[in-house]
């Protein structure tokens, strides 16, 4: 039997990349199917399921072999406006999920703070990676009107591997662009229930070197200081352990006053580069 030749990662079945001003994020999504199916490991898909603590199935893709298709795949197709940008986002992250594309952002969602599992999450979740970073690479619509979107990603992401990478380069993005429209939100969502919001409130600056606003960065930590999910101090700590590398001074003078509020995990994180 004659074997089927492999498209090349990021192209389609005929062997380009289309061209065209106008997205239609089916095309996106059957793009990146295109390029990732062929790179499919079921073994390794397991064992990232596993790693992912997830019910949901993996293909196996792992980064090295994922980003030359999602690069291809930004490359290929830019979005015209904000509405394309946001289309296409919804298009890649519902082919890894099974909920309505039109769904609005801010509709009310189960909370998931723990391992994912079906149905909601059903298609491989290398597609909601996609996702990420399609939404990461358009940085002129990282704004406050696509905060709902980001939101969107954060809870429905439910675990580490989404939540930071929308956090630090999106939301983070966002925030650094426009930080007198997206401060007020962040201070909402860290006092928001859901954890991975508080979550990504606290690292959402984690890549702003000597633009850090430690005023806001020391107002998020105090407000959950005293959590005793793993997940927030590891992101207390993280937070501060960065910020450690432009201004040190503080991070000491931050730990020396509050020692007796933070636990032992942020603690010992923030320390790292001290």
């Amino acid at each position: 039997m004659a074997q089927r030749a492999r498209s090349a990662p990021g192209r389609s079945a005929t062997g380009s990349p289309p061209k065209s001003a106008l997205v239609v994020p089916a095309q996106v999504v059957a793009f990146v199917r295109s390029g990732l199916e062929p790179l499919a490991n079921p073994s390794k898909g397991r064992g990232m399921s596993a790693y992912m603590k997830t019910l949901q199935p993996f293909l196996g893709v792992q980064k090295p072999g994922r980003d030359p298709v999602f690069q291809a795949m930004c490359r290929s197709f830019p979005p015209a406006d904000a509405s394309a940008y946001r289309s296409t986002v919804l298009a890649l992250w519902q082919a890894g999920t099974v909920e309505a594309l039109d769904r609005p952002d801010d509709a009310p969602k189960v909370r998931r703070d723990t391992a994912l599992s079906p149905p909601m999450y059903q298609g491989p979740r290398e597609l909601m990676y996609a996702a990420c970073a399609y939404a990461e690479r358009f940085k002129d619509h990282h704004t406050p009107a696509h905060l709902p979107l980001f939101k969107r990603l954060i809870e429905e992401g439910g675990w580490w591997d989404i939540v930071d990478w929308v956090s630090d380069k999106m939301v983070g993005s966002a925030l650094l662009r426009h930080r007198a429209g997206v401060a007020p939100v962040l201070r909402k969502w860290i006092k928001d229930e859901n954890l991975w919001l508080r979550r990504a409130a606290v690292i959402s600056q984690l890549s702003h070197k000597g633009e850090t606003d430690a005023a806001m960065l020391q107002e998020f930590i105090l407000e959950c200081a005293d959590e005793q999910d793993f997940f927030m101090r590891k992101a207390i700590g993280w937070a501060l352990r960065q910020h450690a590398r432009t201004d040190p001074a503080f991070v000491r003078a931050f730990l020396t006053k509050h020692k007796s509020r933070l636990s032992t995990l942020s603690l010992r994180e923030a320390s790292k580069h001290l």
